[in-house]
């Protein structure tokens, strides 16, 4: 698998834990295809692209964008 990285939000949606979100994401592949996928965010965590997806999220909230329950498959 080539390497992911974050290109913009299409959905956020909080969870029952207090300010984790789980996003729904475009990422870009390395020859830049576009992939969907999910991402959840913690606010401590700074692994990986945590730190631009966490602050992707905050603006989203603050621009007033729809924020979702997220429902775990079952």
């Amino acid at each position: 698998m080539s390497k992911l990285s974050f290109a913009r939000l299409t959905a956020v949606d909080r969870t029952t834990e207090d300010k984790v979100y789980v996003a729904s994401i475009i990422f870009k592949t390395e020859d830049g295809a576009e992939v969907s996928g999910t991402y959840g965010s913690r606010p401590s965590d700074t692994y990986g692209m945590a730190v631009e997806v966490r602050a992707a999220i905050t603006e989203w909230i603050a621009a007033g964008k729809s924020v979702g329950t997220w429902k775990p498959s079952a």
